[in-house]
Parts: structure tokens; C-alpha cells; sequence
């Protein structure tokens, strides 16, 4: 998981329920088999690229390049990476 994507996950949990539970997310995310990713510059131009050309907000094209350049697939119930699928795996939920 990028590290921006968590980023987008932990705000929303602090905005909708508060720091008790934004931090009780960050300590059980801390248990789970999943790597941080920190973005480089071949990532950050990846996104770019799917940002020129699709409607998707540039954290969402963050998220698709880093499935992309890590040969791993986005897991996602958003409908708009749709116009991704060409070029990245998607698993829906």
C-alpha cells in the first residue's frame, strides 16, 4: 500500500470517528502482512501519466501506479478505475 493511499484512509477515519480510532487504525495496520510503499520518482511519473489521460484524482492514479510498478493488483469497489483496467490488475469487491 502506498503510503499516500494510507494516508487518504487514516484522514477519513479521523474526520468521520475521531483520533481514538484513527490511531487504533494506524496500530492494527502496524499487524497486518502489508508493506508501505514510499514513492520514487518512476512512480510519482507513472501516476502522472494516468492522470493526464483519465478522470481519476492523482491519489487514485498513485494507487494504480503503485499496483502497477509493484506487479500487484488494486483492490477496489470505486467503479471509476474502470478506466484503468487496461492498464493495471483490478480486483472488485
Amino acid at each position: 500500500m502506498n503510503i499516500i493511499n494510507w494516508g487518504e484512509v487514516y484522514y477519513i477515519i479521523l474526520r468521520e470517528q475521531g483520533y481514538e480510532k484513527a490511531n487504533t487504525f494506524e496500530n492494527n495496520f502496524q499487524k497486518l502482512p502489508i508493506s508501505l510503499v514510499y514513492p520514487d520518482i518512476s512512480l510519482i511519473k507513472k501516476a502522472s501519466e494516468y492522470k493526464a489521460f483519465n478522470t481519476l484524482s492523482f491519489a487514485d492514479c498513485i494507487a494504480a501506479a503503485t499496483a502497477k510498478n509493484y506487479g500487484g493488483s488494486l483492490v477496489t469497489g470505486d467503479k471509476e478505475f474502470r478506466q484503468l483496467e487496461k492498464n493495471i490488475n483490478v480486483e472488485w469487491l
